[in-house]
């Protein structure tokens, strides 16, 4: 059974104590997550990685400044969102958002790994054509559990503002799904 993370003592203990051992909770509760979030907008797995670093990394220099950050999760994302998007900009990347994977970089479960590859090839295709911002949405709240105030706090947006993109997301891969059972 999972106990819920006190993440304000956490941040008290990296912040006044530089406990390590509270460090690596963080890191190891977010690390991958946010190497998933960071690849969807950079498309690149070493890059992702670095930015992820490079966030993770500031935690632990900040001290007691990291006690004036009101939500943890809101913040790690939303630094890796920026960071991610001053590379992009950058590199002037901003119209490639094409997934370049050869492999699903989800896990299935049992019951979705039932359907076929050519569905989920299809829907994922269907979610690498979604505008960049929906695509972030969706992806923020499907394979990062983050609520929509959450999204709304990292992109700097309206909770409603959410709930559209995702409405068009939704609406985009759904609209994809007849012309593949057809």
């Amino acid at each position: 059974m999972n106990t819920p993370i006190d993440w304000l003592r956490i941040q008290y203990a990296i912040a006044e104590q530089r406990d390590e051992d509270a460090y690596k909770t963080l890191f190891f509760h977010f690390h991958s997550d946010l190497i998933y979030f960071s690849r969807s907008l950079l498309h690149d797995i070493q890059t992702a990685e670095d930015v992820v670093s490079e966030t993770l990394v500031k935690i632990w220099t900040m001290g007691p400044k990291l006690l004036s950050i009101g939500n943890l999760k809101t913040y790690l994302y939303r630094s890796v969102k920026n960071s991610a998007l001053n590379i992009i900009a950058k590199n002037k990347l901003q119209d490639d958002y094409t997934l370049t994977c050869d492999r699903p970089i989800h896990t299935y479960t049992p019951e979705q790994e039932l359907i076929s590859k050519e569905i989920i090839h299809s829907i994922e295709y269907a979610i690498s054509n979604l505008p960049p911002k929906t695509k972030t949405v969706f992806i923020l709240i499907r394979d990062n559990g983050c609520s929509y105030k959450e999204v709304a706090e990292i992109m700097e947006i309206s909770r409603n503002t959410v709930d559209r993109h995702m409405q068009i997301a939704l609406t985009k891969i759904q609209k994809a799904l007849p012309l593949i059972i057809k």
